[in-house]
């Protein structure tokens, strides 16, 4: 499979990572082991198709990066996990699986010494895939991928994205929690004129869950609980965060836990 090598140290840069965590059906183990490898090649098959590079397979997960120092893609990530997702629903039906994108700097590649050579990616950015790759949280939010906000903003246009909720994640030296917009990933869009846009834009103004989040984020949790008490009817990812916002509004004594029974 492609990997670049890079000698001592990998090479350092901002990245487009796709996490893809699997999780076998079969009860019979040995049905899922003889079918590991054909599960690698598909999915190898669509990362490398899309111009992605396989950074590791680690048990029940598979790593892929794009981007290089000069320039780093969105829309080829986004594709070939839309792409991944056919091709796990039609060959491998009985496989479970989540898939995890975001966006940040990272240090990648073949990292050798005089004795051994070992594949690396390390970064917040795997952080942040493996926390919103989780297959309890992606069925909890009824999705089967999701990304961070930082891939939102150009690929909102192109695909169907539609807020998730919140996701916390470590970030800074002080590993201080920070709040994150999450989204799922639909198929691609066709109209890409100004127009349609333009609703797209008005719509996420006008709402509700969109703004609940916001104050969620902002840490208005009793106005987010606000927010949310008007959606009807309840999705799975309004239930997600309205449970959040009910343990936030306990833990803060906010003085409305007769509303939040």
């Amino acid at each position: 499979y492609q990997r670049r090598v890079h000698g001592c140290g990998g090479e350092f840069g901002e990245r487009v990572v796709v996490l893809l965590r699997i999780q076998c059906t079969f009860k019979d183990k040995s049905i899922w082991l003889a079918q590991f490898w054909p599960f690698v090649d598909n999915c190898s098959s669509v990362i490398t198709a899309h111009k992605g590079t396989i950074e590791r397979i680690d048990g029940n997960s598979l790593i892929a990066s794009w981007g290089t120092k000069m320039h780093v893609d969105i829309l080829e990530p986004l594709k070939a996990s839309n792409a991944l997702r056919n091709a796990l629903n039609t060959k491998l039906p009985n496989v479970q699986y989540t898939i995890g994108l975001a966006r940040g700097r990272c240090i990648s590649g073949l990292v050798s010494t005089n004795v051994v050579a070992s594949s690396i990616l390390h970064g917040p950015v795997q952080t942040v895939c493996i926390n919103i790759a989780n297959t309890d949280f992606q069925t909890e939010l009824g999705t089967q991928i999701l990304l961070d906000e930082d891939l939102y903003d150009r690929g909102r246009y192109l695909f169907d994205l539609q807020l998730a909720g919140v996701r916390s994640v470590v970030s800074g030296e002080m590993a201080r929690v920070k709040w994150k917009k999450i989204y799922s990933l639909g198929e691609e869009k066709k109209a890409k004129d100004d127009e349609w846009m333009y609703q797209i834009d008005h719509q996420e103004q006008q709402d509700p869950f969109s703004e609940a989040v916001k104050m969620f984020i902002q840490e208005n949790y009793v106005k987010a609980h606000e927010m949310l008490l008007q959606i009807k009817p309840l999705t799975k990812p309004v239930n997600a965060l309205q449970q959040l916002v009910k343990t936030k509004i306990k833990l803060n004594n906010a003085g409305v836990l007769v509303e939040c029974e």
